[in-house]
């Protein structure tokens, strides 16, 4: 997916991944007010700093995939897609506890 991230409070810290290697290359610190976008396909880890991170993310995807979870050697172990939140989100509707602006 599409991403765009803005560090709200804290420090979180992004990890480059070597796919050959599985050895973290460099981290980079992103702290309050910094602003990112990544194409889909970028390989990182994300954690908060020592205090934490609150962060804002925005994404988006054509074919309903958010990101994959990868084991050190590059291989996909799972999947993050649009459809558990969709489905939770007409759930909590139809229960009465999200409104929509249209309504």
């Amino acid at each position: 997916a599409y991403t765009t991230s803005l560090v709200l409070e804290g420090e979180l810290h992004v990890v480059d991944i070597d796919l050959e290697t599985g050895k973290e290359l460099n981290t980079r610190i992103r702290r309050a007010g910094d602003y990112a976008e990544k194409p889909p396909g970028d390989v990182h880890m994300e954690r908060g700093g020592p205090d934490g991170a609150l962060v804002m993310f925005s994404l988006y995807t054509q074919d309903g995939l958010l990101a994959e979870t990868l084991v050190n050697d590059g291989r996909v172990i799972g999947q993050s897609t649009m459809e558990p939140i969709l489905r939770k989100l007409k759930n909590q509707k139809l229960s009465g506890l999200v409104r929509t602006r249209m309504e």
